[in-house]
């Protein structure tokens, strides 16, 4: 009974009920009619009716994997996501929906569509055991770092799941390298020395830095009195490998090969 009605206003009422479990694949109809002690002038709108098809909840499977990983910025990043109906009946009106990693930007998804950094995609109906591939195609913008990307599948009748890919970002860095010789001119039998000075002049630190440095011939390695950080690998082998390790940006290290 929902008592007066101005005219010109109208009222909402819900009926909430439940369907009846192991009743699937039905449709249920549903009729209601209005009266009122008010004559009414026309009554061929009084009755409105409605049909709900229930539905059983399938299971739906999501993986998701990135094309590289570490990977450079700047270069694309491509995520490979598969969306598998596991369960035993029709998956319904099917979506991805995932909120791209800051400093990533979208160049490819056919059928997908981006909304204030939200992007979404229609997979549609799924038979049981069909998956449906979809292939997303980014740009990584100047960053270094983790990037997480987390999306997620859902449905009608799909209870939504979740996956999430982590990728390691590193952002390319220049790295100078000088070298100086001491003494020169320098006569045959003396003590010949190079300094090598190694400067990270990007906006980046730079990893695992190596120097790979060729004597001429004619001349002699001394480990003793070279850098530390510098190696032979055998002797009377000309190449020299000085190991510098990790480097902030600005920094310069410096070693004598001798």
């Amino acid at each position: 009974n929902v008592g007066q009605i101005q005219s010109g206003k109208s009222v909402v009422v819900f009926v909430k009920v439940n369907a009846n479990l192991g009743k699937f694949g039905i449709k249920v109809p549903n009729s209601a009619i209005v009266s009122s002690v008010t004559p009414d002038p026309i009554g061929t709108n009084n009755a409105a009716s409605t049909v709900v098809e229930i539905l059983e909840v399938t299971t739906v499977s999501i993986t998701q994997k990135d094309s590289e990983d570490p990977i450079l910025s700047f270069k694309p990043l491509v995520y490979t996501i598969d969306i598998k109906n596991t369960g035993k009946t029709d998956a319904r009106a099917v979506k991805f929906v995932s909120t791209l990693p800051n400093n990533v930007a979208l160049t490819s998804g056919p059928g997908c569509s981006l909304t204030a950094g939200t992007l979404s995609c229609p997979v549609g109906q799924l038979a049981p055991g069909a998956t449906f591939r979809l292939t997303l195609t980014t740009n990584i913008n100047n960053v270094a770092g983790l990037l997480s990307n987390t999306g997620t599948v859902s449905g009608i009748n799909v209870n939504p799941t979740q996956t999430t890919e982590d990728t390691t970002v590193i952002a390319p860095t220049s790295i100078s390298l000088t070298k100086l010789d001491n003494p020169d001119p320098i006569t045959a039998g003396n003590q010949l020395t190079y300094t090598l000075n190694t400067k990270v002049t990007g906006q980046f630190p730079a990893s695992g830095v190596v120097i790979t440095d060729t004597l001429p011939i004619g001349v002699t390695y001394n480990k003793d009195l070279s850098s530390p950080l510098c190696t032979q690998s055998a002797p009377n082998v000309r190449t020299i490998t000085c190991s510098l390790g990790a480097m902030e940006t600005s920094q310069t290290k410096s070693v004598s090969i001798t």
